[in-house]
């Protein structure tokens, strides 16, 4: 699993906050599905390999029974085989019950001794009454070893919102009381940062990040588009059958995918609780709902399975409970409703499911942001964005969760067709095929010297040994939370997908088979694979399955390719957005009048969110649009641009790859002309992205092309400094339109002077 350039930007702040001498707090707040358990394995990773000296010892605690800490363990021995530093191992630490009758008779003196380079992993049950680790002060000696053996401690808190305070009860404070003192490094991965204690770091990673496509490379770790029916007025049995129906269409939607070799089968997932032991109305109940859930499934042709625990399954099938958790998660398995109770499952990810259903017979907890981001994962392969599989569907009549914030926006009917410029590149599928073959040359053999070891180590993981000799493990596809694989041993089989790859990149191998043949010849064909030589097939395999995009790059690189644009106006859309996300601290009443949208929170009108955090640089930006105090009618229109709009630029990165810039605030004036708004904070997370896009924006106004625009434009960078709320600008525009330099303007005299204007010299 690699990290999208989001995350490992998170992860390298969280490094970069480790100080060997000093303790550390760290308050990490990132949403579901955002890849927190990727990212501690990173940063885990990091820490070890960027401060080799030191010797450490990681201690991660949940707050959940077996289920999540194990799933924790299992994750981490998964994903540190991508990492680059993956010399550590990983421990899931279980309690027995002291009062149970076949630990009695354990040596008073176990212990848990600590080993350099280890990651120890704890469940909140661990530490509840009885438990060896609490009453024999197990803990208390392997944190005095710690000490003695000189180890750096880093304790990561997951869920730490929930009972990771000091003062949380008596059993579990002994172990936080310990760990947070005695710990050099303590990240708490929680919903709510405690932004008022400012001795605490804070890194906080948004959904609204995370759909940023400028910000992560283009890659979408979640859906974007939320579809919901959400009424508590309604019948159990009307929502079920309203969501068979739908979810029957939405199957037929998924078919279409296989037209560009997606093999995804969407998956309804069915929120049940516990059933009640106390209760026999209650339970009996719950069981007639549960039997008219699955014979309504059944009915519509859909294919089911209960999952209540590992010990309490059922299915459709004549095999009943011969299933596994992971074998219904594969993009591919032909189970369409999953019915499970939240316990059991936690921790557990299924990327294809893209529907919850809420019965309120059956459940009894609140709609909440954790189970909605079971469904919120995108599951279309290397985590692009795809119409269909970026809509998630919830379907509730239960109660919802108080801090649960659903935000509708719909563009107003009076500025439906209202156009909006986007700048395009024209003759994109004309790309040169012609490269620099010296150039090619030597970037590539450059990137396969520096890679070698990795290259070597990919070979060794994906080509395994067994009893029966040498496979390849096969990846089909690759989505947040796991792979799915199949084994090839058969020397035929093997050829045939070999021939396969090679037609598959006809384009590639044109362009680099002699520089790889040349590379594989000096430098692996005598390396040894469990015992077999390195063959130039196995070599090849390797590079277009795993390290094709950088290859890709490096042929883009050398490209020589001259872009040219072009202006595209049209109404904007998607005329209609829906997200959802947890409690939002800020809101902001909009001047309507001229604002794009109708906005509504939880059903109220006029409010526009704008994240979660009062300080971020949007806001500063937002405030000061809405509050522009000369002649408002000089706005026509304007609005906050969401990054699934139409309203975008294109241009090429350094790799020749095309992309695509979307503002973060569009501003239509009276006279026709524009300025779009791309916001930067004090420290830019990606200051090479945006030297990317400050020569974009230059060459859009370059005189060979400044003919394209028929309208004032202008493109501007604002950088806020969010200590004191000042706005400075970088503008782009054409300056033959314009009598005075923009730079040398204020904000508001920037957006004044772009709102007068009346001539066009073109």
């Amino acid at each position: 699993m690699e990290l999208t350039n989001l995350q490992k930007n998170t992860v390298d702040q969280l490094v970069a906050l480790y100080n060997p001498n000093q303790k550390t707090k760290v308050d990490f707040k990132a949403p579901t599905g955002s890849g927190k358990t990727l990212m501690a394995s990173a940063f885990i990773s990091e820490i070890m390999a960027q401060n080799p000296t030191d010797k450490f010892v990681f201690v991660i605690a949940t707050p959940s029974s077996s289920d999540l800490p194990f799933s924790f363990e299992q994750k981490i021995l998964q994903y540190k085989q991508d990492l680059p530093f993956s010399e550590f191992s990983v421990e899931y630490i279980k309690s027995p019950s002291e009062t149970n009758k076949n630990d009695a008779k354990t040596d008073g003196t176990i212990r848990i001794i600590p080993e350099e380079n280890k990651v120890y992993i704890f469940g909140k049950s661990s530490f509840g009454k009885d438990r060896i680790l609490t009453t024999r002060h197990i803990i208390d000696d392997f944190v005095d070893m710690i000490k003695n053996n000189e180890y750096k401690l880093i304790y990561i808190r997951d869920e730490a919102h929930i009972g990771g305070k000091i003062s949380s009860g008596e059993d579990e404070k002994t172990f936080e009381d310990l760990m947070q003192n005695n710990a050099d490094m303590v990240v708490k991965m929680t919903a709510t940062p405690n932004y008022k204690d400012t001795t605490i770091n804070k890194v906080v990673l948004t959904e609204e990040d995370l759909n940023n496509p400028t910000k992560n490379d283009g890659k979408f770790l979640l859906k974007t588009q939320a579809q919901t029916l959400l009424k508590d007025s309604m019948t159990d049995d009307d929502m079920l059958l309203d969501a068979i129906e739908n979810f029957k269409n939405i199957k037929e939607e998924y078919k279409k995918l296989e037209n560009d070799g997606a093999y995804i089968r969407p998956a309804m997932l069915i929120q049940v609780k516990n059933d009640s032991k106390t209760n026999t109305e209650e339970s009996i109940a719950f069981n007639e709902s549960l039997q008219k859930i699955k014979k309504e499934l059944t009915k519509n042709g859909l294919s089911w399975v209960q999952y209540f625990g590992s010990n309490d399954k059922d299915s459709y099938t004549i095999y009943k409970d011969h299933f596994t958790l992971s074998e219904v998660t594969e993009n591919t398995s032909d189970i369409d409703a999953i019915i499970f109770k939240v316990g059991p499952a936690t921790g557990w990810d299924i990327p294809r499911a893209c529907m919850l259903l809420q019965l309120r017979k059956v459940c009894s907890d609140g709609l909440n942001i954790q189970t909605i981001g079971r469904i919120k994962r995108n599951c279309y392969p290397n985590l692009a964005k795809n119409e269909i599989t970026d809509k998630y569907y919830i379907y509730s009549n239960a109660p919802q969760d108080r801090n649960l914030t659903i935000f509708n926006a719909k563009v107003k009917d009076k500025f439906l067709n209202e156009e909006f410029m986007s700048i395009e590149i024209t003759k994109v599928k004309d790309f040169s095929k012609k490269v620099s073959e010296q150039g090619l040359k030597n970037d590539l053999l450059t990137y396969l010297t520096d890679n070698k070891n990795k290259i070597i180590q990919t070979i060794k993981n994906y080509f395994v040994k067994d009893s029966s000799g040498l496979y390849y493990k096969d990846v089909h596809s690759t989505v947040t939370g796991g792979e799915y694989i199949s084994k090839i041993s058969n020397v035929f089989q093997f050829i045939k997908l070999y021939q396969k790859v090679k037609t598959n990149n006809v384009d590639l191998f044109e362009k680099c088979e002699k520089i790889l043949q040349s590379f594989w010849k000096e430098n692996l064909s005598n390396i040894d694979i469990y015992g077999y030589k390195c063959t130039k097939e196995i070599f090849y395999l390797t590079i277009t399955q795993h390290f094709k995009n950088d290859i890709v790059n490096l042929i883009n690189k050398n490209k020589l390719f001259k872009p040219k644009y072009k202006v595209v106006s049209s109404p904007y859309t998607p005329q209609a957005y829906t997200e959802i996300y947890t409690n939002v601290s800020h809101e902001e009443k909009t001047r309507m009048h001229s604002y794009l949208f109708d906005t509504k929170l939880n059903g109220k009108d006029n409010y526009q969110p704008i994240g979660e955090n009062n300080t971020s640089p949007e806001v500063y930006v937002f405030n000061k649009i809405s509050d522009i105090d000369y002649d408002e009618e000089c706005i026509k229109v304007w609005g906050k641009n969401f990054t699934t709009s139409n309203v975008n630029s294109a241009y090429i990165d350094k790799y020749n790859n095309l992309k695509h810039s979307f503002f973060d605030f569009i501003i239509k004036f009276n006279n026709n002309a524009f300025l779009y708004i791309e916001v930067k904070g004090e420290k830019d997370i990606n200051p090479e992205k945006t030297n990317m896009l400050k020569g974009a924006y230059k060459e859009y106004f370059d005189k060979q092309n400044i003919s394209i625009f028929d309208k004032p434009v202008v493109i501007s960078i604002f950088k806020v400094n969010t200590t004191n709320g000042n706005i400075s600008h970088e503008s782009f525009y054409d300056k033959s339109v314009f009598n005075k330099d923009l730079n040398s303007l204020s904000v508001d005299e920037l957006i004044k002077e772009i709102s007068t204007v009346t001539n066009m010299t073109i």
